[in-house]
């Protein structure tokens, strides 16, 4: 089997900060592929750019966890931005190839 070399994702520090303290600020979390969480987290959102986000639900937003969607808050991989780099997409897919979620 050959080898598949690993992307490093850069994310800027206080963006992942702020969304550590959303999701610590939550009682509810969405769930995962397993089913309900109770606790935070994070979680990688590979799509339109790479984020990571909140899990945390606390009915500031309507916006769900999608790979059609983003909001410009999230802490966006460095270069992967769509609401910044013009090339994220084939950053995206240096990284991920053609995968997503």
């Amino acid at each position: 089997m050959k080898d598949i070399p690993m992307a490093i994702l850069k994310f800027s520090a206080s963006a992942v900060a702020a969304q550590i303290a959303h999701a610590r600020s939550c009682s509810t979390f969405l769930p995962n592929w397993n089913g309900p969480i109770d606790k935070p987290a994070l979680i990688l959102i590979v799509g339109n750019g790479v984020h990571l986000r909140s899990n945390g639900i606390d009915g500031s937003t309507t916006r769900i966890v999608t790979t059609e969607q983003s909001d410009p808050s999230f802490a966006f991989a460095n270069g992967i931005n769509p609401f910044r780099d013009s090339d994220w997409m084939v950053q995206r897919q240096m990284a991920f190839r053609d995968l997503t979620g």
